[in-house]
């Protein structure tokens, strides 16, 4: 009579979770990395429109809401 045995062995276990694990790491580097790139992305294109709109507005000269000489503009802050 030939038995059968059922079931994984310690080994192959181990060898199948490490493999679903590097294929797990793998995958949230990934999308940590996408996530990151949207993110900057999307700042700049944000700042991009902002530098275009006060460009045009500067081109235009435009007057609404002028508290000064030059109420249109970019300022950079440092900021510790």
């Amino acid at each position: 009579m030939i038995y059968m045995k059922k079931g994984f062995t310690l080994p192959e276990l181990i060898i199948t979770m490490s493999i679903l694990g590097m294929i797990t790491s793998i995958i949230v580097i990934n999308v940590l990395t996408a996530q990151s790139k949207a993110t900057v992305n999307n700042t700049i294109l944000t700042f991009v429109a902002d530098l275009r709109s006060q460009q045009l507005k500067a081109m235009t000269g435009e007057k609404e809401g002028q508290a000064g000489n030059d109420a249109y503009g970019v300022r950079f802050n440092q900021t510790d």
